[in-house]
């Protein structure tokens, strides 16, 4: 295996539609070092949250990984 990209997505709440449905808005930070823990990944997520206006729902990272 070879090349590894990280990226951390943090899904806000964009408040509701005319449904009372809640409306996700979604921010995505690509390349993140591959070693960084879930625990950093964690911190930063919750930091960037904190400059925006819309409450985060939740954070998710993805992990792409090149098989040789």
């Amino acid at each position: 295996m070879d090349e590894k990209k990280k990226s951390l997505r943090i899904v806000y709440n964009g408040g509701t539609d005319g449904n009372g449905k809640t409306i996700a808005k979604s921010q995505t930070y690509s390349g993140l070092i591959p070693e960084a823990t879930d625990e950093n990944l964690k911190s930063a997520a919750n930091a960037l949250a904190g400059l925006c206006a819309e409450t985060m729902l939740y954070a998710e990272v993805s992990t792409v990984q090149r098989l040789k």
